[in-house]
């Protein structure tokens, strides 16, 4: 059986040793222990840097000895540019190009899932319309960001594909996505003025994700 992939973003392998957020971590280890092998996780050259930018010595060295081993992604122009259309769609803001960043990276090498502690920028269901709407309107599959319970649903019983199909009808782009949840087809329509984006995406988050 084929393994997903999943994108590991730095606050995931912060919290394994962060003592300041107990429940948190427990729930990082519990995932990390029992659940990461039922995926195939990777990282990317950017959470390595931000790794090595931890003020601590010692945890440092802890958070490099957990991760060594995982596959890196590199940080490519295509990426560069994928999250330069996320910050100019106003999806991340400037200050925060590492969140852009790290979707970016995990986006334009197919990966089906980024988890992350980040709730305030990364795991937030806007964060995710928004995005995957710049993707299908690029070209590239939709992404699943999630955080990592260790009750994370199993890659059978998450999203078994996915297919957003952009097409244009009459200066409007329509997007149909397709969800397959397990055995549920949820479909949903978004109409968008050609063109403009940007309003598209603030009239999107007042339609269901589901529908």
């Amino acid at each position: 059986m084929v393994r997903a992939k999943l994108y590991l973003d730095t606050s995931v392998s912060s919290a394994y040793f962060d003592s300041r957020a107990p429940d948190r971590q427990r729930l990082t280890q519990q995932f990390w222990n029992d659940r990461l092998s039922d995926f195939d996780p990777v990282i990317s050259t950017v959470v390595l840097k931000e790794i090595s930018d931890t003020p601590d010595p010692k945890k440092r060295e802890e958070i490099e000895d957990l991760v060594a081993g995982l596959a890196v992604l590199p940080l490519t122009e295509e990426a560069t540019a994928l999250a330069g259309e996320y910050i100019r769609q106003g999806i991340f803001l400037e200050h925060y190009e590492s969140d852009a960043v790290h979707v970016a990276i995990a986006v334009v090498n197919g990966i089906s899932y980024l988890a992350s502690w980040n709730f305030k920028h990364l795991v937030k269901v806007r964060t995710r319309r928004e995005v995957n709407l710049v993707n299908a309107l690029r070209g590239h599959q939709p992404i699943e960001i999630v955080p990592p319970p260790p009750n994370f649903a199993r890659p059978s019983l998450l999203v078994r594909s996915s297919k957003i199909i952009p097409r244009i009808n009459m200066g409007r782009v329509v997007l149909s996505w397709v969800i397959l949840k397990r055995d549920v087809h949820s479909t949903f329509n978004v109409a968008i003025r050609h063109g403009n984006l940007s309003r598209s995406l603030r009239s999107m988050n007042r339609i269901p994700l589901y529908g």
